[in-house]
């Protein structure tokens, strides 16, 4: 009987960091009496999740003005392995007397580590105020 010294073995890279956009198009959040007060969106993964991955975010005026409405807020989330979902909270201002429902945009860019973005991959924020 004749024993082989050597083997080649192929491992198959199935190593997928997944696809990463918005819950939803639209979310809805109530201007608050009392500061803190955030609107929160969710931000999901699917389509594979064996890697860390990262995404940046930033908010962009609408009729709603960084400053006035909301704080102009940038940043990165880091999504661990095997992690589904992670949320951005944007802080709102409280401005006094009744003011007209406003809207701000929230944009998702620049994925790392493997991750692709999806189809959502800008939300729209409306604010209501509680007067």
């Amino acid at each position: 009987m004749v024993g082989r010294d050597t083997a080649t073995l192929s491992i198959g890279e199935d190593d997928v960091a997944g696809v990463i956009q918005f819950s939803a198009l639209t979310y809805n959040a109530v201007e608050c009496a009392t500061i803190p007060c955030n609107a929160t969106l969710t931000v999901s993964r699917t389509g594979g999740l064996a890697s860390g991955v990262t995404v940046d975010f930033t908010t962009a005026d609408g009729t709603a003005v960084a400053g006035t409405d909301y704080t102009a807020t940038t940043g990165t989330l880091t999504f661990g392995a095997s992690q589904t979902s992670q949320t951005i909270k944007i802080p709102l201002l409280i401005e006094p007397g009744a003011q007209p429902t406003k809207s701000f945009g929230v944009l998702l860019s620049n994925p790392g580590s493997g991750a692709t973005l999806g189809a959502r991959t800008s939300a729209t924020v409306n604010v209501t105020d509680t007067r």
